[in-house]
């Protein structure tokens, strides 16, 4: 069931809604910059806006589509105004740009995810971005060629049931307004 940002009863809930209601404000709207390497706390995880684009509280999970050129993560999304109102629905397309590593997550798995925070915590139907991140560090470590290229960035995508993650350098986004095979017909046909 999602959160609704309405403050809680318990105190420990209560410290979550905060943190959670604070690092909103203080997201800006776009990925962070990359952590320093003397930030002393790994894995910080910061709410992101995608643009104009919400996730619908209804979708369960994204469909990865894999292109020849670049990944594409599809879900229903609402397209939004500068306040963050809904203004037209339609499916959301993600295009993973140098995207070095992925993974599509359940609630519980967290003791096999490879970092410190747990997705099971963040607000369903979120995208999120994780500052200092081990995943990121692994992935270099495994690929030291991603050292050379551009910044990396760890990106969360928060679903009804699933989360999907990725380690990617940037990606680009639309809201889509057609029909679903139109979509996939116009994604395979891209250069």
């Amino acid at each position: 069931m999602p959160r609704v940002n309405t403050p809680p009863t318990d105190t420990d809930s209560r410290r979550g809604f905060l943190k959670r209601l604070f690092a909103t404000a203080a997201a800006g709207g776009a990925l962070a910059a990359p952590a320093r390497a003397d930030d002393r706390k790994s894995d910080v995880v910061r709410p992101f806006r995608v643009g104009d684009v919400r996730i619908a509280d209804h979708v369960v999970g994204p469909l990865l589509y894999q292109a020849e050129d670049a990944d594409y993560l599809l879900f229903d999304a609402h397209r939004t105004d500068r306040r963050g109102r809904s203004v037209g629905t339609g499916i959301a397309v993600v295009r993973l740009t140098e995207c070095a590593a992925r993974r599509i997550r359940v609630d519980g798995d967290q003791d096999v995810c490879g970092w410190a925070a747990d997705p099971s915590d963040l607000d369903a139907a979120g995208t999120y971005e994780v500052n200092n991140s081990s995943w990121v560090r692994d992935v270099v470590e495994d690929q030291p060629e991603l050292a050379k290229g551009a910044a990396l960035h760890h990106c969360v995508f928060t679903f009804q049931e699933t989360h999907f993650e990725c380690v990617l350098a940037r990606y680009d986004f639309t809201v889509y307004d057609g029909e679903f095979d139109d979509l996939l017909v116009h994604l395979g046909e891209e250069p």
